[in-house]
């Protein structure tokens, strides 16, 4: 099996999670507090000819998603398979299109210019990407973070560096990108039967399209009223 993209999305997951899950043979704790940090009251910019993050990670979409993406892109039912996925051990189906073994790069980046043959449709796990769920200790944290010399990546296009940028806060990025991400993790975490935090963040961000609050926000602490402030 390549880099599975669902390990990625259950490990987000497990940050914003009120249980532990079980997953590949593991069990997945929450940290005991969870914070949006003030890093993540940003925007960023991707840039056409990087593709620094579009590697060779399975695409992977729930039902209902894959039921728009086939709709719009005819041509993924000749590569997109079901399979099933166990969590908390129960077994759900996703579809998923595998990398091609050939490619290091995703299938659907263009190597002309570096964009997205499927951009309409991609996947969670692309969406989401510089929108980190971090874990120190036992304190969780939800940021954007460029990627940096410590990924050492590079654009697939050219081998130059990743062209990613973070910049100030947007109003328009946080309404069309941030909390339809989360409400999209919110699908997934429905999925597979994972309660979560998700509710409250996304009160949080539609609160915050209002107030523009940019500032650090707690959505739990089971610390004994510790705060541990890394971001």
């Amino acid at each position: 099996m390549p880099i599975d993209s669902v390990s990625k999305n259950i490990s987000q997951l497990a940050v914003v999670a009120d249980n532990p899950i079980i997953f590949n043979n593991g069990v997945l704790t929450p940290p005991d507090s969870l914070a949006i940090s003030q890093a993540f009251w940003r925007s960023y910019k991707c840039s056409l000819g990087c593709g620094g993050c579009c590697r060779g990670f399975t695409m992977d979409w729930l039902p209902d998603e894959w039921e728009y993406a086939r709709s719009e892109y005819p041509f993924l039912e000749q590569i997109v398979i079901r399979r099933e996925v166990r969590v908390n051990n129960i077994s759900r189906e996703i579809f998923s299109a595998l990398p091609n073994k050939h490619l290091k790069t995703c299938q659907f980046l263009s190597l002309v210019d570096g964009h997205c043959e499927i951009h309409l449709v991609r996947p969670y796990s692309c969406r989401v990407e510089l929108i980190k769920f971090k874990r120190i200790s036992n304190c969780g944290y939800i940021l954007k973070a460029p990627y940096g010399r410590a990924w050492q990546m590079k654009r697939i296009i050219d081998g130059g560096p990743v062209l990613c940028e973070i910049c100030p806060f947007s109003l328009d990025q946080l309404v069309n990108n941030d909390i339809p991400v989360m409400q999209q993790l919110g699908n997934w975490a429905k999925h597979f039967g994972i309660t979560t935090h998700l509710s409250k963040i996304i009160e949080v961000l539609n609160i915050a399209t209002e107030m523009r609050y940019t500032d650090k926000v707690v959505i739990v602490d089971n610390t004994d009223n510790r705060r541990i402030s890394l971001w």
